[in-house]
């Protein structure tokens, strides 16, 4: 199959959604398909001499770049511009998370499968808004109604149902993949953490509201006879929390590290942290996705058949059950995570118990592989 992916992501850079688009990309070639991945002309890191190194991908799906004009409603013709491109590619079908462009390809004529990570409301782009002035109807509902979307993809349960009853789809229309991640290295090489011979406590990605730095900050306080380390964050962010933990010794900031090299920290982490809290920002700003999300962290913990504590919240309970592959704690009770932690301090055992299961179900069902497997075979079904 000739798949064309539509991507407004910035590649290379350190957001999560551009590398989502990455390996989903090599996933799909992986999987036996023709691939071309369409993005932006716009590059927001020094070293992009070798996209498919900064993303730890093979080279078994072309890249190209569309130029974007700094123009009023520059999204909107990005959409366009990458809809012909992808035009005169020939495919069988479009992928793409780029409504707009998703959107121009079935006007094109062009079969679609679109995936959201978000309710579409929460997109604040021109092209939305356009839409809804001239036509009545957000860019989105266009989309629905065309014959040529065959799916639409979304990544948990809950933004299914939410899409189900805001839009009146059928449940068989929407389709939940949830996010995925690469099986973690054999004989993957840890990094020689800072500090004492004690349990080491950490934690992967953005610093962003809602993340949970706030809870981390409160469990090391609470837990001195553990280690935390914080791996990733953007500069300012960093700064900031540096700030307030200043008089913390056992928290370490260890800044940004390329997405290929997180592995090795992960690998050296005795427990991991995912502490989501209800509302949670993203890159640039923008609506609350606490309620949409699945977290490349979680999928990544699983891989590397770590013990992990996760905020109990619903839709982290759609990976997550207490005690069987992870410890569930309070979203905002530090004192429960500082519980749950030192029952896994005393206890290597319930860590390792914990770790393999999610190894577990994490090779089963949440591999890129097996997502993009999955996605295409979803296709088959509703066309047959």
């Amino acid at each position: 199959m000739k798949l064309v992916y539509i991507s407004n992501s910035i590649i290379p850079s350190r957001t999560a959604n551009s590398i989502h688009v990455m390996k989903m990309c090599n996933a799909f070639a992986n999987n036996g398909h023709d691939v071309t991945l369409l993005a932006p002309d716009i590059s927001t890191e020094k070293s992009e001499d070798d996209i498919y190194s900064y993303y730890k991908v093979g080279e078994n799906f072309k890249v190209q770049k569309l130029k974007q004009k700094k123009l009023f409603g520059k999204s909107l013709l990005y959409g366009l511009n990458a809809a012909v491109a992808a035009k005169k590619l020939k495919p069988d079908i479009i992928y793409g998370r780029d409504l707009a462009g998703c959107f121009f390809s079935s006007m094109l004529g062009l079969p679609v499968i679109f995936e959201s990570h978000a309710p579409v409301k929460n997109e604040n782009s021109l092209s939305r808004k356009l839409f809804t002035s001239l036509f009545k109807n957000p860019i989105f509902v266009l989309l629905l109604k065309s014959k040529y979307l065959k799916n639409l993809v979304v990544i948990t349960h809950s933004l299914k149902e939410h899409y189900v009853k805001e839009y009146n789809l059928s449940s068989d229309k929407v389709y939940v993949a949830p996010d995925g991640a690469d099986s973690h290295p054999e004989g993957v090489n840890a990094v020689s953490l800072p500090g004492e011979d004690i349990i080491k406590v950490g934690y992967v990605g953005h610093l962003y509201q809602g993340k949970g730095m706030g809870i981390i900050y409160e469990l090391a306080k609470l837990c001195q006879w553990a280690e935390f380390h914080i791996v990733g964050g953007m500069t300012k962010d960093i700064e900031t929390w540096k700030e307030k933990c200043e008089n913390l010794t056992n928290i370490y900031f260890h800044g940004y590290v390329p997405h290929k090299d997180t592995n090795k920290y992960i690998e050296a982490f005795d427990v991991a942290l995912l502490p989501n809290q209800k509302n949670v920002g993203v890159h640039g700003g923008g609506d609350n996705i606490g309620q949409w999300t699945s977290p490349l962290k979680a999928f990544e913990y699983m891989s590397a058949g770590k013990a992990i504590l996760v905020s109990d919240l619903p839709v982290l309970r759609e990976l997550f059950v207490d005690n069987e592959n992870a410890l569930l704690c309070q979203h905002d009770n530090p004192k429960d995570w500082s519980n749950k932690l030192l029952k896994l301090n005393k206890n290597e055992a319930l860590r390792n118990n914990l770790g393999k299961k999610a190894k577990e179900q994490f090779l089963k069902k949440y591999t890129w592989s097996k997502r993009a497997e999955n996605i295409l075979e979803q296709l088959q079904r509703t066309e047959s």
